[in-house]
């Protein structure tokens, strides 16, 4: 097959030549992510992900998700800890450090648990396990939590690019496909959020992308396909203990399978989810005596904007804007639309869960801004959609027109590559930005031109800081949180 024609490998295991390329990139992406000063220093591991492995060695020491032994524990503190909790030390106890002002910090009828959700936790316990009993390390102390999630994140960043790639190849040649899935993995969120901290996102796209290899060989076999379908149940709810959000993919699922009249599939993958569901269920009611767990109760979040506000900011705000930091994408809607009659089924379900993902996100969620965060965060979960989207359109796209949109992308991924990789995670203004003055109290600075977080400085932070003291609002505390 020749590497520079537009055939895909549909069927076939990949070629030397592939797994030669793709383990090549992993490897300089993940020494990209590994080196990088905002995951480097920690930025955002001190957030939403400060918590998960500490759930982590919970379970491996004490074989729950209670945080209660860590209790006394001051997480916050880089180079020493306070032990007291578990009969430790004989010194009496401080009041509780785990407090629920620590938005990560969950206290429950009477314990405490990491809030936010517990697939990534459960699905870093093997690593956690390592690095506790080879080397000795305490996750409590957080500098050493800080190193596993360095680990992890740039880990889990070169397993997305692989199976992107696999993804691509089933559609593109050798030098499209790498071409295509760096693009993705360095010009979008994949990169500037997973790669910034171990955040919910990375074990689930790369269960979401695990799904989506198997949906599409279910799909396109003739053969039967039952056990793939049973394992590609189990993986979609893998995602979804890694991120609720994983619901729309969930259900946009079976649109390819019902196009294809996959009856029985569709029966065993709902099966299958609801079986893993239901043991999730009686997980919480003895956990918790909840339903589901609190993240996972979408009834938590209500928009407290208009949604006008919240789709033009998700979209094309300029620190939040979902084509303002991946250009590239623009193109791809239009590519897309051309290519609906030669493959229908792939494009209507990219279509349809990137439209029900953006549906979702601006009715269900409160902080449709994502916290402090770099870019359009809350749209990571959708990149697999656009990457779908993007090689079945370029697969099937005349000559002259595949021509057009690799110029495009070549010119507008330059602009997003900048975004993401070097100021997403070689820029630390991009954090302060959040901060200096507190972004979830002073939502205006979102839709504000004159200072968009992609081009962040200290002057300019200094700048916007000194403007907002002078209106007399506040500029640390946050009601957010």
């Amino acid at each position: 097959m020749n590497e520079y024609s537009n055939t895909g490998n549909p069927t076939r295991c990949l070629t030397r030549k592939d797994i030669a390329l793709v383990s090549a990139l992993a490897a300089g992406i993940m020494l990209v992510v590994f080196l990088s000063p905002v995951l480097r220093k920690a930025y955002y591991c001190q957030s939403d992900p400060h918590g998960t492995l500490l759930t982590s060695q919970s379970l491996i020491q004490y074989g729950t998700i209670r945080l209660d032994a860590f209790r006394y524990h001051d997480l916050t503190l880089p180079e020493k800890q306070f032990f007291y909790a578990a009969g430790i030390s004989d010194a009496p106890p401080p009041e509780p450090i785990l407090e629920p002002w620590l938005w990560q910090i969950n206290h429950h009828r009477g314990h405490f648990y990491h809030y936010f959700p517990v697939g990534t936790a459960l699905l870093s316990t093997p690593f956690a396990a390592f690095t506790i009993y080879a080397t000795g390390t305490d996750l409590t102390i957080a500098e050493n939590n800080w190193h596993l999630q360095r680990f992890l994140a740039a880990f889990t960043v070169a397993v997305i690019l692989m199976l992107s790639y696999v993804l691509s190849r089933r559609f593109l040649n050798t030098f499209a496909a790498a071409i295509i899935s760096l693009l993705f993995i360095s010009g979008t969120s994949l990169i500037s959020t997973c790669g910034a901290a171990l955040w919910s996102f990375n074990f689930q796209i790369i269960f979401i992308l695990l799904s989506l290899l198997l949906l599409m060989q279910i799909v396109e076999s003739d053969n039967n396909t039952y056990s793939k379908t049973f394992v590609m149940g189990i993986c979609v709810f893998t995602a979804y203990l890694c991120r609720p959000t994983t619901l729309v993919f969930a259900a946009v699922c079976l649109l390819p399978l019902l196009m294809k009249r996959k009856y029985s599939e569709i029966l065993i993958y709902t099966a299958c989810f609801a079986a893993c569901f239901g043991l999730f269920v009686l997980f919480s009611y003895s956990e918790y005596s909840m339903f589901v767990p609190p993240y996972y109760d979408f009834t938590r979040a209500t928009q407290n904007v208009s949604l006008t506000t919240a789709l033009k900011g998700v979209l094309i705000s300029p620190s939040r804007g979902l084509f303002i930091f991946t250009p590239f994408l623009i193109a791809i809607l239009p590519a897309g639309l051309l290519s609906l009659r030669h493959k229908p089924v792939w494009i209507l379900f990219s279509l349809s869960w990137i439209t029900a993902h953006l549906i979702s996100l601006v009715y269900g969620t409160a902080h449709w801004w994502g916290g402090h965060a770099f870019g359009p965060r809350l749209m990571t979960d959708i990149m697999p959609a656009w990457l779908c989207l993007a090689v079945v359109a370029i697969s099937t796209l005349k000559h002259k027109l595949r021509l057009y949109l690799y110029a495009f992308l070549l010119i507008t991924g330059v602009w997003s590559i900048a975004i993401h990789t070097v100021q997403g995670l070689y820029n630390p203004a991009t954090y302060q930005w959040n901060i200096s003055p507190n972004i979830d109290i002073n939502r205006h600075y979102l839709n504000d031109w004159r200072y968009p977080q992609f081009l962040a400085t200290p002057s300019m932070i200094q700048e916007r800081l000194d403007a907002n003291q002078q209106t007399g609002l506040p500029a640390e505390r946050s009601d957010y949180e």
